[in-house]
C-alpha cells in the first residue's frame, strides 16, 4: 500500500504491516478507521493470493519436470565381469 492510496489524515506508518494499520485504526475516527481497515485487508488478501498463485505455478512446473524425468530414467551400465 502506498501513502498516496491511504485516506487523508492517516499516518504513513499504517502502510508498514497489517498489525500497524490496525494499531493506527484504533486511534482514528470510526469512518476513517473502517476505510483504512478495508484498504489494508484488501491489500493483504491481494498479497496472499499473489503468493498462492506464484506457489501454485512453481509447484506445477516442478510436478511436470518430475514426471518427465521419472518417465524415462537413465540406467547405469553395469560392467559384466567374467570369473575364470
Amino acid at each position: 500500500m502506498t501513502e498516496q492510496s491511504l485516506p487523508a489524515g492517516v499516518p504513513g506508518e499504517a502502510r508498514d504491516t497489517l498489525g500497524s494499520a490496525v494499531a493506527v485504526a484504533e486511534h482514528l475516527p470510526g469512518p476513517l478507521a473502517r476505510e483504512l481497515l478495508e484498504l489494508t485487508r484488501g491489500a493483504y488478501t491481494d498479497g496472499v493470493q499473489a503468493a498462492a498463485l506464484v506457489s501454485a505455478a512453481i509447484l506445477a512446473v516442478l510436478a511436470v519436470t518430475t514426471a518427465t524425468l521419472l518417465r524415462n530414467p537413465k540406467r547405469a551400465e553395469v560392467p559384466v565381469t567374467v570369473d575364470s
